[in-house]
């Protein structure tokens, strides 16, 4: 595999940046649910997760409202490149509350990789927890407790303490109700920093250690691209594995990623544009006669740009 992993700057502060991500679906429960709408805080790692009954961008909304109409809302929004989360009506409600909307590469969820380790947590609780495939809603709020309540092996301190500076139980008879000074919030928010610090310069040299470099592409490229299907309607949470195209790069965004289009003149053509990591592209070689997948590039980019002016002309 190639590409290196370009973690996101992390901010030592709570609802500075929040990640969020669907689940599912699951069985549909008996109150109508079929779906899971996770978020995690950045930085305290706390975490919330709404049932829901489907992944569109008003049930967002309304999910994330409930939440920041209590805690505030967030710097910066971090998501895949799911319908919902690129919808005009998602984009407007960033919008109207400033908050910067940053997606992910479809099909290469690294930059959201936060949210995704809490979601297989979350199905492995959830598993646990309910014998009933119709009830797995009704276990969620107790599986949140338990995950914002146990120390984070990131931060060293749990999600609840970093978030609310202090410690509490599921029964109000077992809590102490201690709470932390200004003095111990400060200390516990530096030691917080350093300590996501260390795990994500750790992350980053095991992940890029079994990497190989990324392959670079230029502006009009012709590549193919693996994750044409990741939002197809049959693809729940699988993608199909064969390339398609060719699309042309019409924008090289840094990071190992890119802007690809589909190409007006190709057979079924429809207008798309996609955000796409280098690791789910590979270069596109004419199949005209004579040339191969060996001959320099000069050669490929004179034959890329003849099949562009073929196809678009």
């Amino acid at each position: 595999m190639e590409g290196k992993l370009h973690p996101i700057e992390k901010v030592a502060e709570p609802l500075h940046t929040i990640h969020i991500d669907h689940l599912g679906p699951f069985c549909k429960s008996g109150n109508g649910m079929s779906y899971l709408f996770v978020i995690v805080d950045s930085y305290t790692k706390f975490t919330w997760a709404k049932p829901t009954r489907t992944t569109k961008a008003v049930e967002v909304e309304h999910k994330l409202e409930e939440i920041f109409s209590m805690f505030g809302y967030p710097t910066r929004i971090v998501s895949d490149s799911g319908t919902a989360f690129t919808s005009r009506r998602f984009k407007e409600f960033c919008h109207t509350h400033q908050i910067k909307h940053i997606t992910n590469s479809i099909a290469s969820p690294r930059s959201n990789g936060q949210v995704e380790r809490y979601n297989r947590t979350l199905l492995e609780a959830i598993n646990k927890s309910t014998s009933n495939e119709r009830d797995w809603d009704k276990c969620i709020p107790k599986v949140v407790w338990g995950i914002n309540n146990t120390v984070n092996t990131s931060t060293g301190f749990s999600a609840y303490k970093l978030m609310f500076h202090g410690e509490r139980t599921l029964t109000q008879a077992m809590s102490s109700n201690k709470y932390d000074s200004e003095q111990d919030i400060a200390d516990n928010r530096a030691k917080a920093a350093q300590n996501i610090a260390k795990t994500a310069a750790c992350m980053k040299r095991r992940f890029d250690n079994k990497r190989k470099m990324p392959t670079i592409y230029k502006l009009g490229d012709l590549v193919l691209w693996k994750g044409a299907q990741a939002n197809s309607k049959d693809a729940v949470r699988k993608l199909k594995e064969k390339f398609s195209g060719p699309y042309k790069v019409i924008k090289v965004l840094g990071n190992d990623r890119y802007i690809i289009s589909s190409i007006k003149g190709m057979k079924g053509y429809k207008k798309y544009t996609a955000t796409v990591a280098s690791d789910s592209m590979r270069r596109f070689i004419s199949e005209e006669k004579g040339q191969s997948s060996s001959e320099t590039d000069e050669s490929q980019a004179d034959s890329t740009e003849e099949l562009i002016d073929l196809l678009e002309g």
